[in-house]
C-alpha cells in the first residue's frame, strides 16, 4: 500500500513540474511575436526606397506568393542581404516606423528574433 501511494506522490508531482514548464515556453513563444515567410528586398533609399524590406506572406503557397505586409528590419545581419531570399522569421513589430516610397505609406519597423533561409 505504502508503494503504491508513493507511485501515486511521484505522478502527481511530476504532472505538476510538467505542466509549469509548459506555461513557461507559452509566456515566453506569446510575447507579441509572429513567425511567417517573407521574401527579402532591396530599394535604394536614394530614389525613394526603403534598404532592406521584408515582405511578410500571406499565402505562400500559390506561386507567386500573395505579399501582405511590407516591414523595415532593424536587425537584418549581413547573411541574408540577399535579394529576393525566401525566408522564415520569428518577428517583434516595434511599434515605430517611418515613411517611404513615392506615395509616403509607413513602413513599421520590426526586430527579427529568429531567420532561416528556405
Amino acid at each position: 500500500m505504502k508503494s503504491n501511494l508513493k507511485i501515486a506522490v511521484l505522478l502527481v508531482l511530476l504532472f505538476l513540474f510538467a505542466c509549469k514548464k509548459e506555461k513557461q515556453e507559452l509566456v515566453k513563444s506569446s510575447y507579441n511575436s509572429y513567425t511567417d515567410e517573407a521574401i527579402i528586398n532591396y530599394v535604394d533609399p536614394a530614389g525613394d526606397g526603403c534598404g532592406w524590406t521584408l515582405t511578410i506572406l500571406q499565402n505562400p503557397i500559390p506561386s507567386p506568393p500573395e505579399p501582405m505586409e511590407i516591414y523595415s528590419p532593424n536587425n537584418l545581419d549581413s547573411l541574408y542581404k540577399e535579394e529576393n531570399l525566401h525566408v522564415r522569421i520569428t518577428y517583434r513589430i516595434e511599434g515605430n516606423g517611418h515613411y517611404c516610397w513615392l506615395d509616403f505609406s509607413r513602413m513599421e519597423t520590426i526586430t527579427i528574433l529568429h531567420i532561416v533561409k528556405l
